[in-house]
């Protein structure tokens, strides 16, 4: 059966602030051969090496500004990055203040069983008892996780995953 891993492909400023969360994740009933992460942090930014991200650095960075194109040029290198390993299969763009909201295995069962790329997969409408889709999704538990605000989570919900034929044809230079 030929391996069909996930790439993670982060790209933040520099830390990730839910690091401990995000290793849990990878923790959890999951076998380091199911996935592959990739980080492209602010140029010149290097992890401690007692962090989980330490070492999956991508070696080219692009120094990027907020909402320019400079971000999709960052993003193509974490593709490039990642299509060098030919067992990633599906890619995963993160942003450093994501968070995962159901285990590892559920989501790799999703997107293997969607067979579709999912871009921005939560919806953003109303619903019909006046409150947002960003309102309904929220938890109260998540009222406990240090530096996450109701405020920031429209951000979170940035989390796009695409299949290999999708991103090949985006990066057809890849």
């Amino acid at each position: 059966m030929i391996s069909q891993k996930i790439a993670f492909l982060f790209l933040t400023r520099g830390h990730v602030p839910f690091e401990q969360v995000w290793k849990e994740f990878f923790a959890f009933r999951v076998n380091s051969d199911e996935y592959t992460i990739y980080v492209h942090p602010r140029r010149g930014f290097r992890f401690h090496n007692s962090s989980f991200f330490y070492g999956r650095e991508i070696k080219n960075t692009v120094q990027t500004t907020y909402l320019q194109a400079s971000v999709q040029m960052a993003e193509k290198e974490l593709l490039k990055s990642a299509l060098e390993d030919k067992d990633n299969a599906y890619f995963c763009l993160v942003s450093e203040s994501c968070i995962p909201l159901h285990p590892f295995q559920a989501m790799k069962h999703a997107l293997i069983a969607s067979g579709r790329s999912i871009v921005n997969a939560c919806r953003q409408g109303v619903h019909h008892d006046g409150i947002t889709e960003v309102e309904a999704r929220w938890r109260p538990e998540l009222d406990l996780v240090p530096n996450l605000s109701r405020r920031m989570w429209r951000y979170i919900l940035k989390i796009s995953s695409l299949l290999i034929s999708i991103y090949r044809l985006l990066s057809p230079t890849a």
